[in-house]
Formats: C-alpha cells, sequence, structure tokens
C-alpha cells in the first residue's frame, strides 16, 4: 500500500477494449470526462459512436475494466464518464483511462474533460469545450466556437472556423489559421499566432507574443505582455492606427514610419487611412512591427 501511494506501484491491469453505440432517436451533444488520461475525439461518417478505452490500474487488486467506465445515452445526449470504485484510492489504486472516440456527425457539441492528461481534436464541426490539468491540447479543423483551458500544458490550434478562446497558465499558446474572434492568456508563457481573420486579443505574464499576418487586418488588435518584447508581421500597405506603450525597450521594425529607444515610450502612428486600430503594448520589452518577409508562410 505504502508503495502504491508513493507512486512505486508497477502497473498490474492494462487492458484496451474497443465499444461502440448506437443512438436512439435524435443525439446532438458528447460529454467526455474522465479523472486521468488521454483523450481524443474524431468526427467520422458513421452513424454510431465507436470508442477504443484503454485501462491502466497501479495496485494489487484487479478488477474487471468495465468497472471504472461507462458509456450510455441520456436524453439527447450521449456521455462517457470515468468510474470510482469506492476503494479507488484508499487501497492506494491508480487508474487511468485513455479514449479515443469517433463520433457521427450529427453531435454538434461536445465536452471533453481530464485531470493529468492531454487532450487532442483533428476534426469537429460544432461547438467544442476543452478542459484538462497538466497536460497539453491540440485541436485541428474544427468548424464552430473553441472554449480550450489548460493548467501546466501547452495549447495548440490549426485550421478553427469560428471564435476561439483558449487560456493556460505555464504554458505555450500556437495558434494558426482563425476565422472568427481570437481571444488568447497565457501565465508564463509565450504566445504564437498565425493569419486570424476578426478582432484579435492576446495576453500574457512573462512571456513573449510573436503574430504573424499573411493577409489584411480585417479587424482590431490588442496585444499586451508582462516582461516580454512584442513581435508583429503585418501585410504591406496595411491600413491601421498604431497604440504602441513600452515602459522599458524599444519601438522599431520597417512598418512603421517612426522608430524610438530608450525607455517609457508610448506613440500612436497611422499608416494608410488607419481604419484598423492595432493596440501592442509591453511593460518590460521591445515593439517590433515588420513588413512580411519574403517567402514567409
Amino acid at each position: 500500500m505504502l508503495k502504491a501511494l508513493l507512486g512505486l506501484a508497477q502497473i498490474k491491469q492494462d487492458e484496451t477494449k474497443t465499444v461502440e453505440l448506437t443512438p436512439v432517436g435524435a443525439v446532438d451533444r458528447l460529454k467526455l470526462h474522465v479523472h486521468n488520461g488521454r483523450l481524443a475525439l474524431h468526427e467520422w461518417d458513421e452513424s454510431y459512436i465507436s470508442a477504443e478505452v484503454r485501462v491502466r490500474v497501479r495496485g494489487d487488486e484487479h478488477t474487471p475494466m468495465e468497472n471504472f467506465w461507462s458509456l450510455r445515452q441520456t436524453g439527447s445526449e450521449v456521455v462517457f464518464e470515468q468510474e470510482m470504485t469506492h476503494n479507488n484510492w484508499f487501497l492506494g489504486l491508480h487508474v487511468s483511462v485513455d479514449v479515443r472516440m469517433n463520433v457521427p456527425a450529427e453531435i454538434l457539441q461536445a465536452n471533453l474533460k481530464t485531470h493529468n492528461g492531454p487532450i487532442e481534436v483533428d476534426l469537429f464541426n460544432g461547438d467544442l469545450r476543452v478542459l484538462t490539468h497538466n497536460g497539453a491540447i491540440r485541436i485541428a479543423d474544427v468548424e464552430g466556437m473553441v472554449h480550450a483551458h489548460t493548467h501546466n500544458g501547452q495549447i495548440e490550434t490549426l485550421r478553427i472556423d469560428g471564435d476561439l478562446t483558449l487560456t493556460s497558465h505555464n504554458g505555450k499558446l500556437e495558434i494558426d489559421k482563425v476565422t472568427g474572434r481570437l481571444q488568447a492568456n497565457t501565465h508564463n508563457g509565450q504566445i504564437q499566432v498565425c493569419d486570424c481573420g476578426n478582432s484579435v486579443s492576446l495576453t500574457t505574464h512573462n512571456g513573449q507574443i510573436y503574430a504573424q499576418q499573411n493577409q489584411g487586418i480585417q479587424n482590431s488588435w490588442d496585444l499586451v505582455t508582462h516582461n516580454g518584447n512584442i513581435q508583429c508581421y503585418v501585410p504591406r500597405d496595411t491600413d491601421a492606427t498604431y497604440k504602441l506603450h513600452t515602459t522599458s525597450g524599444r519601438i522599431s521594425g520597417d512598418a512603421l514610419p517612426v522608430q524610438t529607444s530608450g525607455y517609457a515610450q508610448k506613440m500612436t502612428v497611422t499608416t494608410g487611412k488607419g481604419t484598423h486600430l492595432i493596440d501592442l503594448h509591453t511593460k518590460s520589452g521591445n515593439i517590433e512591427v515588420r513588413q512580411n518577409r519574403a517567402g514567409m508562410e
């Protein structure tokens, strides 16, 4: 028991099983929650749900793997949950449940949650909420509104057709191609953004912000960092009003008509007609605004 509590017990049980569920009537929501484990979600062309479930148990007691999870339909919602048996922690058992799930296109809302594990979504048409502790998140090819949050992990997104909201503690954010509004916030991590089609709001504490826009700026941008630099690459002839502020650093770049160096720099400059507002603010760092480099994607 002491060895198990100290995390020294060997894996006594490691089983994998594929299960299926054919919904009865209309379903449009998914709830996929585990306490410890990896989650993966993918949309496919079939009309039923398939889940590959892997259960790993550290401890001295063998229990049928089906006792640790359940897959069911509740009204219009499909639910997969990890079940906590009465002796999981008292006897030093540590249970991990990994799930790879395929869902039909009728599922329009998905809620994924895990503690101590990563989450991956590689194709989904619908609204998505993702939460993990001590794990990374990767989301690609989603058509819908996305909210994702992690503690102690990075978030990577690619090709999101909708609004995107990301928060992380102690993790990096990498964002590529968003058509809707983008709001991203991290503590102790940098933010990298490429090609956002709407308004952009980025905030980080103790990290750098790197933003690149290959197409024209279409709405306002608000980039704020505490203790970090801001690098921004924009198309030639960008139509914008730049509000630039650093309390300790320099402001430079060939996309700006003026250059400065020193401390407590604050200025407003306009390119084109000044239609779109680009607000860049750092409390301890440099601000650099440059035109897109040749061959840069």
